[in-house]
């Protein structure tokens, strides 16, 4: 029911369907010059669920040609659009028109209303509940939260369907699409055909060596059955898989790792096997550090010391963890520039083994010259002096200024801003 209030201020209660055959386009057509009047019409029209309705597009594209202020009636225009899931509809920016007189550019866009598309899934069922069926179509093909329409989201909307009856069980699913583009429609349907389930019965790994499959196991998504499941097995689930143990393999020095998995289907169960082919392990020989002036080497990486020692796997991202903790270390003590490289040099007669060098370009300390607080109205400076700690001619410090900016002790409604002025010392 439509709730409306007559001249003397009594409710009147209409129809959706009185409403929607006898006053939603007189209503309409009553505001068609007045740009105002018929943003108001379209927004309430919207608001009762009338989005759907040809007069309403109508308006909306008629709201859009005379409305003097554009983004305005292109902003109804896009959400009609959206609501009648009209997708393939595009919007082009037109040439900005100069007007001397007013010194003013005038900005305006052209709308092709495209067809409307229709998504549908035949087949096997992603629930018996309707609602939560049409839910779950929304959430795995991405037509529906992009808001448009192309070849790649039909493919992702069929990996996405594939990849959830497949973490169900239906190893076997196979999900086709059929893409049909016509002049006033856009038809995109998916056929899924799951096929039997299965129950991941069995996860082995073959090839590791250098790591214990316990190690591996806990890299490894895909999950095997237990009681009250059948596991969780997908191509998506077994690709993470895989990047996560050669991941892990990189991470112990075993560069050139590759790993590869099959699946093997006997009698509703099925059996993973991840092959592994370590390669060589390489080895860090030396470590050195040099252009550390006013940091000594102990410093550089304290409390933890470096990750990366003679003697110890290579790993690129302990190399990183180290190069940033150097970084850090330098911000800290006021050299805001201080610039650190890692270079990894290969022993040429014993490639499994490798040097690293951290050059650092220290550049000059920063110190605080004086501090200044201004803007304050409610606050004792004493109090914000007490919260900042930050003494003239200690190290600039980054971290600490923005410690500082958000401890400050300001009521939140205002804005506190840090001017840093810099000299050379």
């Amino acid at each position: 029911m439509i709730h409306l209030h007559d001249a003397a201020g009594n409710q009147v209660l209409v129809s959706r369907e009185d409403w929607r055959t006898g006053t939603l386009e007189p209503m309409l057509r009553a505001q068609w010059d007045n740009p105002d009047g018929l943003y108001r019409a379209c927004v309430m029209s919207l608001n009762d669920g009338f989005a759907g309705e040809p007069i309403l597009l109508e308006a909306a594209q008629r709201l859009h040609a005379i409305d003097n202020i554009p983004e305005r009636g292109l902003t109804i225009l896009g959400i009609v659009l959206s609501k009648q899931r009209r997708w393939a509809s595009s919007v082009h920016e037109n040439p900005p028109q100069y007007d001397s007189a007013t010194n003013r550019v005038n900005v305006s866009f052209k709308v092709e209303v495209g067809p409307v598309v229709t998504v549908r899934a035949v087949g096997a069922k992603l629930s018996f509940i309707p609602f939560l069926a049409n839910r779950q179509m929304k959430k795995l093909i991405p037509i529906f939260s992009e808001g448009t329409v192309d070849q790649d989201l039909v493919d992702e909307g069929q990996r996405n369907l594939t990849d959830y009856f497949q973490k169900k069980g239906y190893n076997d699913v196979k999900v086709t699409t059929d893409y049909q583009t016509k002049p006033d429609q856009i038809l995109v349907v998916y056929t899924i055909d799951r096929g039997a389930k299965h129950k991941v019965d069995l996860i082995t790994f073959r090839g590791n060596n250098g790591i214990s499959a316990k190690e591996l196991m806990a890299q490894v998504t895909v999950k095997k059955s237990h009681v009250w499941t059948h596991g969780s097995l997908s191509e998506k689930l077994v690709k993470q898989s895989i990047s996560n143990i050669e991941a892990l393999y990189r991470d112990r020095g075993y560069e050139e790792v590759s790993a590869s998995a099959h699946t093997v289907g006997r009698s509703g169960k099925t059996e993973v096997n991840f092959e592994i082919t370590e390669g060589p392990q390489t080895i860090v020989q030396n470590v050195a550090v040099s252009g550390n002036e006013h940091i000594v080497l102990e410093q550089l990486t304290a409390s933890k010391g470096f990750q990366l020692q003679a003697g110890v796997p290579f790993s690129p991202r302990k190399l990183a963890n180290d190069r940033n903790r150097i970084s850090a270390t330098y911000l800290d003590r006021g050299y805001l520039n201080a610039d650190v490289k890692a270079t990894v040099e290969r022993q040429p007669s014993d490639p499994q083994h490798v040097n690293i060098t951290y050059a650092i370009t220290e550049h000059q300390s920063v110190r605080v010259s004086e501090v200044v607080y201004l803007g304050q109205e409610h606050t004792r400076e004493s109090l914000i002096v007490k919260t900042a700690h930050i003494a003239p001619e200690a190290p600039m410090q980054r971290a600490k200024l923005l410690e500082m900016a958000s401890k400050c002790p300001v009521h939140r409604t205002l804005v506190s801003e840090i001017n840093i002025q810099t000299r050379l010392v």
